[in-house]
């Protein structure tokens, strides 16, 4: 699994204190959105559902962890932080590391989120976030707020997609749900002469 290697980015592994906290909160936000989508859409939902986003969420390969790719990893002073320019970029190291913190804080908890977005326990966005990022997890702690940068940090400009570049990166996270994820090593032009 492409999405699960870290290769390369072990300086910006000491950065993760810095955005555990931003990354669960939007998880969660993130998580809560799909729920009341599908509430909307249906009038209800069933729990394997929100299980399937829940346990996909931190996986850029997957339809519910494209979410990803819409941040940032933004450096003021010594402190490091989570922005959303707009729009998608391509998952690189930056989106990886976002992705490896969702997955190190929400890997051991989302069933019991899954389950806390079927039962609306708590009611409130804010309440929940509050439950995963604070209790569940250690994510929002004290001490990641008062983590500081001590190492030389090369910035990975945020380049956002292009609506045709968003489209196939979609096509490859369905055909990747579908079982078909060896098509990841075909270009984009390859995959366009393929349509």
């Amino acid at each position: 699994h492409t999405s699960h290697s870290m290769k390369g980015t072990s300086a910006y592994m000491t950065s993760l204190p810095f955005f555990e906290c931003d990354v669960c909160r939007e998880a969660v936000r993130m998580a809560w959105g799909k729920a009341n989508d599908l509430r909307e859409k249906r009038g209800k939902v069933r729990e394997d559902e929100l299980t399937d986003i829940t346990e996909n969420m931190c996986d850029t390969e997957s339809e519910h962890g494209d979410w990803l790719g819409q941040f940032d990893v933004v450096q003021s002073g010594d402190k490091l932080s989570l922005h959303k320019p707009g729009g998608y970029s391509q998952c690189k190291k930056e989106c990886s590391t976002v992705a490896y913190a969702c997955r190190k804080q929400l890997e051991e908890v989302h069933s019991d989120l899954a389950e806390a977005l079927y039962l609306q326990k708590p009611k409130s966005l804010d309440k929940l976030t509050t439950k995963v990022c604070k209790k569940w997890t250690k994510a929002c702690t004290k001490a990641n707020a008062a983590a500081v940068v001590k190492h030389e940090r090369k910035d990975e400009t945020f380049k956002e997609m292009d609506e045709k570049a968003k489209e196939m990166e979609d096509l490859m996270r369905k055909m990747n749900k579908m079982g078909m994820g060896g098509m990841s090593m075909y270009s984009r032009d390859d995959m366009d002469e393929m349509m």
